[in-house]
């Protein structure tokens, strides 16, 4: 006698109350002969054109790739060495611009543009950015030197 025939004698007498959840499947239930007979039900009623197995679903043999051992090493090799390249000229192409004063200045005040178009901007925030703004333009203004308006118009040729 075997250890599921007296679980299921126990579950029949129902000694501690009725037995609640799933059917046990059968010994000689296949989920794969199930799965298969509803697929066809499936064709039938003409729900899917054609049964596909699944194997051919996930690795369709038309995009299967045949790699020779040959040189593999070789192409393993080159992909690292290709990437490590890539790596090292992305790092020198990676150099932070400086952003001009202009452009941090345009960009603030299309912040508080859309801050205020939005309607539920913070006053208290955007009142600190405007103080911002104009310590930016003080300062920006004290670093030019005065000139004269005929030195403004004269080329760097004369």
């Amino acid at each position: 006698m075997s250890t599921e025939t007296i679980a299921n004698c126990w579950r029949h007498s129902q000694l501690f109350g009725p037995c609640y959840g799933p059917e046990r499947c059968p010994p000689e239930y296949s989920e794969e002969a199930h799965v298969r007979q509803l697929a066809k039900q499936l064709q039938a009623a003409g729900r899917i054109k054609e049964v596909m197995n699944i194997s051919h679903f996930i690795n369709p043999p038309e995009e299967a790739v045949v790699d020779s051992g040959d040189d593999l090493l070789q192409q393993i090799a080159e992909t690292f060495s290709e990437a490590r390249k890539l790596a090292e000229e992305d790092e020198e192409q990676q150099v932070p611009q400086p952003i001009s004063t202009t452009a941090a200045l345009q960009a603030v005040n299309l912040l508080v543009q859309f801050e205020v178009q939005e309607g539920g901007a913070d006053l208290a925030a955007l009142e600190r950015v405007r103080r911002r703004v104009t310590e930016v333009r003080l300062q920006r203004a004290g670093n030019g030197a005065q000139g004269t308006l005929e030195a403004f118009f004269q080329t760097d040729s004369q």
